[in-house]
């Protein structure tokens, strides 16, 4: 059997020019990360690296050494059924498409990145048109009742109930699109017992209905917890 090396160097140069990137490669941590090029205003460019890795945790670390504040991380493996997935986090397994000896960057993976947007939006989570999900430090909230920029109640939760919204909010457009309790145990996700997990949304069940708004929990035939199909952001 025939074997080659595989050339890195050419790999990057392809990458970041199929990705639409101005091009500079360089390896900024030895064999495992490389800065590819940026993307964007010239003032205010997105910055793409990739990392040599399949492991998430250590992807998570290196992007929390990066100094960048617009930054995109390509890595090796795939995103996870459970666990925090950070947004700005791509898989070339789903960026790069194989057809014979041909490989294609799908660049339509990567135009959200490109949105000045994407990195200066609000950190409140829009549920639905009367229902925001907000965190200040270690402080959580429910905010129900738009009028302009403010609200009409802000209602307090606990963090792990925040978690739990927010876990399920990332996944609404999955399959499956929620979790069971066991899953929502898992240390990539809340990392709480079962006992726990189900008070919590036994407790905003109840929020929701001393507040007279959608449910924003529901439960789906598999046992699975998910956002109420019925919210803004699930349309």
């Amino acid at each position: 059997m025939t074997q080659s090396r595989f050339d890195l160097s050419t790999f990057w140069a392809w990458l970041a020019k199929n990705s639409g990137l101005n091009a500079d490669i360089a390896e900024v941590e030895e064999r495992l990360a490389w800065h590819l090029g940026s993307a964007g205003k010239s003032d205010k460019p997105t910055t793409f690296y990739c990392v040599r890795s399949a492991n998430l945790d250590e992807v998570s670390d290196f992007i929390g050494r990066v100094s960048d504040q617009k930054v995109v991380l390509f890595w090796f493996g795939e995103e996870p059924a459970v666990g925090y997935y950070p947004e700005n986090i791509v898989s070339l397994v789903e960026l790069i498409s194989v057809s014979g000896k041909s490989l294609t960057v799908n660049k339509s993976l990567l135009k959200p990145f490109l949105d000045e947007k994407f990195f200066t939006k609000s950190d409140d989570i829009e549920l639905d048109k009367h229902i925001f999900l907000r965190q200040k430090s270690e402080k959580c909230y429910l905010l129900l009742n738009k009028k302009g920029n403010s609200f009409e109640k802000e209602v307090s939760i606990r963090p792990q109930t925040y978690k739990i919204i927010n876990a399920v909010y990332r996944m609404r457009r999955k399959d499956p699109c929620g979790l069971t309790l066991f899953e929502f145990c898992h240390p990539r996700q809340i990392g709480a017992n079962e006992t726990s997990i189900s008070n919590r949304i036994k407790d905003l069940r109840k929020l929701c209905d001393e507040h007279g708004i959608k449910q924003i929990l529901t439960k789906f035939p598999d046992e699975r917890w998910g956002l109420n199909r019925n919210l803004g952001c699930c349309k």
